[in-house]
């Protein structure tokens, strides 16, 4: 039987890759008794029995920082199971484990591994010669999440993909920009009480701002077909929404952006996968829970490139240096949750209004937040 020995951290990728490179029928997982690390082994089982449901599983628990007791747990291991053929990967646990376990395999001439995500290969140690082998593994955004106990409970990737539409709201927003947040403004005031078709009057004040009707934007509305009806007398204006998906887009203004960051990656193609306008359910469980009962989390685009999972969030409107300090320590959070190390930021903020102070830039390096500020009257892909 062909066996895995990996080394445990709250790291699951590293396990995962090792998997992938062995076709291990068993994995032997070398751990600290401790919650934290019984739980991130309970976690990768769960996903690996849905690829492999005959794969066999066994722990081996020892002191993370005691030499002589994980050489000897590691020794007897191997001493009951000799002439099977049998791996270590290093990748994970403690320094003092992966030295046990480099001892270990050295001393029973037993083939041995570390899985480097950051150069995507495996460096092999044999009895011959140091090597490495390209990581050709390519994870999904739906894998990596629920390697991590989570759900996409829903997205808008299928209808981003495939209604053209919105190619027409993404020349709006950046040839017109200033127009466009206005009436997108005006748009979610003067339809909040209704569904797709409006009666309202051609401005609207709110906290002594106010926005008004802007004819040229509506009537590119009507004749790309976003707008179904339009009508305008003396100072009432009807209008029509195309359906319930395009309200939401006219009248959430980082919609819009978040649906053009979103093509720019694919159009780039530094991406294995992508999701967009996700949202996720956490420690998902159905046998534990209702499904109103879990927590929920929103991410505007989620992608996976060289099995790290990159996150970015899209600001779009007025957004105050306060507004950004929370989402940046909301997303940080995220991030903890998704994957540690294996989990990217990035916050897109396209407009010329914030203002980018050293304070608010080093805020987002201290969240290990990427922040990027970009004109929308050009492409800035």
């Amino acid at each position: 039987m062909k066996t895995m020995v990996t080394l445990v951290s709250t790291q699951k990728i590293p396990v995962i890759l090792g998997y992938h490179h062995v076709k291990p029928q068993k994995i032997v997982f070398v751990l600290a008794k401790n919650n934290v690390f019984i739980d991130t082994v309970e976690q990768i089982i769960t996903y690996l029995k849905k690829i492999d449901p005959k794969l066999k599983f066994e722990k081996l628990y020892v002191d993370p920082y005691l030499f002589q007791e994980t050489t000897s747990t590691l020794n007897k291991f191997l001493n009951k199971n000799q002439n099977k053929p049998c791996y270590f990967n290093l990748t994970g646990g403690t320094k003092m484990m992966a030295i046990s376990a480099f001892h270990a395999a050295k001393t029973g001439n037993i083939d041995m591994f570390y899985v480097d995500t950051e150069n995507k290969r495996y460096i092999i140690f044999d009895d011959q010669e140091e090597k490495t082998i390209p990581i050709t593994v390519k994870l999904t955004v739906n894998e990596m999440i629920e390697l991590e106990g989570a759900l996409i409970e829903k997205s808008l990737t299928e209808y981003y993909e495939t209604d053209q539409r919105l190619l027409h709201l993404v020349q709006l927003y950046l040839k017109h920009h200033s127009d466009w947040e206005e009436t997108s403004r005006y748009l979610q005031l003067t339809s909040k009480e209704s569904n797709l078709k409006v009666a309202t009057f051609d401005y609207i004040t709110l906290h002594t701002q106010t926005y008004r009707y802007k004819d040229a934007v509506f009537k590119y509305l009507r004749e790309k077909q976003l707008l179904t009806k339009l009508s305008k007398s003396a100072t009432i204006v009807n209008y029509t929404f195309a359906d319930e998906k395009i309200k939401h887009l006219l009248v959430t203004q980082g919609s819009i952006l978040e649906y053009y960051v979103y093509n720019s990656i694919k159009k780039m193609g530094k991406y294995n996968d992508i999701q967009v306008s996700v949202n996720l359910i956490w420690d998902y469980d159905e046998e534990q829970q209702k499904i109103e009962d879990y927590v929920r989390n929103e991410i505007d685009i989620i992608f996976t490139y060289n099995c790290q999972l990159y996150c970015i969030s899209c600001k779009s409107g007025k957004i105050s240096a306060s507004d950004i300090g929370k989402f940046s320590t909301e997303i940080e959070a995220i991030s903890e949750k998704l994957g540690g190390k294996y989990f990217n930021n990035s916050a897109i903020i396209v407009t010329p209004k914030v203002t980018i102070t050293k304070a608010l830039r080093n805020r987002m390096e201290h969240h290990e937040v990427q922040l990027f500020q970009a004109t929308p009257y050009r492409d800035w892909e």
